[in-house]
């Protein structure tokens, strides 16, 4: 996103969060950093899998118990 646009949907946001604290009333909760983290990385895997649907791959999470495993033996 270049500078003009980032600035202008910042511009929006911030108007957006003061029309709903002036018209309904509502506070301007911080939600925190484990928030933001979430979803950004949400908004990280839609993009990757977007990505990938393009390229005619899919994403397949990994569970939690598979180990990590180098698809690269190393040279000892």
């Amino acid at each position: 996103m270049d500078t003009p646009a980032a600035i202008k949907a910042t511009a929006r946001e911030l108007a957006c969060l003061i029309y709903l604290m002036v018209t309904e009333g509502q506070e301007c909760v911080e939600q925190g950093i484990d928030a933001y983290e979430k979803r950004r990385l949400n908004r990280r895997f839609a993009h990757l899998n977007r990505q990938a649907q393009k390229l005619g791959f899919q994403l397949i999470p990994k569970t939690q118990g598979e180990r990590k495993q180098n698809p690269i033996p190393s040279i000892a």
